[in-house]
């Protein structure tokens, strides 16, 4: 579960993961720049960006804050995971429903301490995103393993604690 709350984690997520592919479809048909069956071209990302999860282009440094909740999610994918921050405020904005991410820093030099379930936390941070699970094909030149579909992916990573 890394972006959406409630039950469903695993319709929710797709759901996330559909939202921001049709975004970048409709930001790119908008523009005139891409066609119903075209893909998208890196330089057409590059130049437009990608909304995230959170409601801001992907890259972009903003102030959240939530609460860390336990994981409760079904996915194995989540399995290693012991809680999420559960980010509610972009910016001072409330936003529609929560959106789930695990902790994690942005680097090696961010120091801070791993929150516990019920901390309330303040963040300074950005969304990211990339490709994951494995592409059509693979597996005729590895052995089989258990995994997902290839899909476009979010994460949150965190800058700084604030006050």
């Amino acid at each position: 579960m890394r972006k959406e709350s409630g039950s469903g984690a695993a319709d929710s997520e797709k759901g996330a993961h559909m939202r921001i592919l049709i975004a970048i479809f409709f930001l790119f048909l908008s523009a005139g720049q891409a066609v119903a069956g075209e893909s998208v071209t890196l330089s057409q990302i590059n130049n437009s960006g990608v909304m995230g999860s959170l409601g801001v282009r992907l890259g972009t440094i903003v102030t959240v804050e939530g609460v860390i909740v336990k994981n409760d999610s079904q996915q194995k994918a989540d399995s290693g995971e012991p809680f999420f921050l559960s980010i509610e405020k972009v910016n001072g904005a409330l936003l529609k429903r929560p959106v789930k991410y695990p902790f994690r820093t942005a680097n090696q030099w961010v120091k801070l301490e791993e929150p516990k379930v019920g901390y309330k936390f303040k963040y300074i941070g950005y969304e990211t995103g990339g490709f994951a699970g494995s592409p059509e094909g693979e597996f005729k030149y590895v052995p089989p393993y258990q995994a997902t579909g290839y899909y476009f992916d979010t994460s949150f990573l965190v800058l700084s604690a604030t006050k």
